[in-house]
């Protein structure tokens, strides 16, 4: 029997870059994923500040820098962009960012091993100030120079509890509001005759998406059914009217929106492409969405979940996935970026038929 070579779990997902904004009947300004990302990245190749701790509070003018944020931090356990690399995107070839993303765990100072000769074990203790880690590569694939960009681009991620999805995307998101004081675009608008240029505030994200279709897919091939979705958007603009309209008033409420799978199309590869269809119209309206799924014991699996050990799991049974091969020097930390993993993750991202939706 050939001796099988050890492989690693990628997650296929696409990085979306978008702009929110509460400016009714205004457009805020678009970010391409490399402007957002390359930033990101010279930040962390130019400060420590490219880290975010989970869990440290993080109230309007409590730290009067990022070095007295990192300080504050440093016993909570945190995500950190170690290294970083780009290739530009050309006329005839397509782009690549590499990120390699770190979690420091101040608790896990310690690891067992154990003598595969006389089975005496002991613990490797971490020396003072040293946290236990684990690093795990994520690749975006860039459109070619010149042609359309639409905000969505292919995403590899190595699989590395507990770097999750969820966390990933938390960095990227807080590390984009730390690019600049404050996101603001200006519009001229005509009152009375007059032109008049006002200010508005609008956010950036870079947001990681399965692909829909296909995840829900896979779903349902683990014995599962889709039970509901949930779609959630927090301070929406409501508008209470009266009998008269000096009565109007508008104020802001929490807005949840479920909606069962039961009102969709009975055969469940249409309810499929109907539910992606549904979410993907909430999603362009700044709605948050949540999945549920039901299994075949008949338990709903909800698509939002805090520990990073049940978050790393929803990964691998939500996303697509495909393997690579395990480089024979892997080690669950690297200290720089691992040129063959980073090359089998852009093959995969150049195969389109890896991409293509399951309908």
């Amino acid at each position: 029997m050939a001796e099988l070579k050890p492989q690693r779990i990628v997650l296929l997902n696409h990085l979306r870059s978008r702009s929110v904004t509460r400016a009714k009947g205004h457009q805020a300004p678009q970010h391409t994923g490399l402007s957002l990302v390359s930033q990101i990245a010279e930040r962390a190749a130019k400060t420590k500040w490219a880290i975010e701790f989970e869990g440290l509070a993080e109230d309007k003018d409590k730290f009067k820098s990022e070095d007295a944020r990192i300080a504050a931090g440093t016993t909570y356990p945190a995500l950190r962009l170690r290294r970083s690399a780009i290739n530009e995107p050309t006329k005839t070839q397509e782009g690549y960012i590499t990120l390699l993303f770190e979690h420091l765990d101040p608790a896990r100072r310690s690891f067992p091993v154990v003598n595969i000769d006389n089975f005496e074990g002991r613990e490797i203790e971490a020396q003072k100030r040293e946290a236990g880690s684990m690093s795990a590569h994520v690749v975006i694939q860039l459109p070619k120079h010149g042609a359309y960009d639409d905000g969505m681009y292919r995403c590899v991620i190595e699989s590395a509890s507990p770097i999750t999805r969820s966390r990933i995307e938390w960095f990227l998101c807080r590390q984009v509001r730390r690019l600049v004081p404050e996101w603001t675009f200006q519009v001229t608008e005509q009152k009375k005759g007059k032109p008049i240029t006002k200010t508005y505030h609008y956010t950036p994200k870079l947001e990681l998406l399965a692909d829909v279709s296909r995840h829900f897919g896979a779903g349902t091939t683990a014995g599962q059914k889709l039970s509901h979705l949930v779609f959630t958007k927090r301070s929406e603009k409501q508008n209470i009217g009266g009998k008269t309209a000096i009565k109007d008033k508008d104020f802001l409420a929490d807005v949840t929106i479920r909606v069962g799978a039961s009102q969709g199309p009975a055969d469940e590869k249409e309810r499929l492409d109907w539910a992606a269809q549904l979410r993907a119209i909430y999603d362009e309206r700044g709605y948050k969405t949540k999945i549920y799924f039901k299994s075949a014991r008949g338990d709903v699996l909800g698509g939002s979940v805090q520990h990073h050990q049940l978050d790393s799991a929803q990964d691998l049974l939500l996303c697509p996935r495909d393997f690579i091969d395990r480089p024979d020097n892997h080690k669950s930390w690297s200290n720089d970026v691992d040129d063959k993993t980073v090359a089998d993750m852009i093959a995969l991202l150049r195969k389109d038929k890896v991409w293509e939706h399951t309908k």
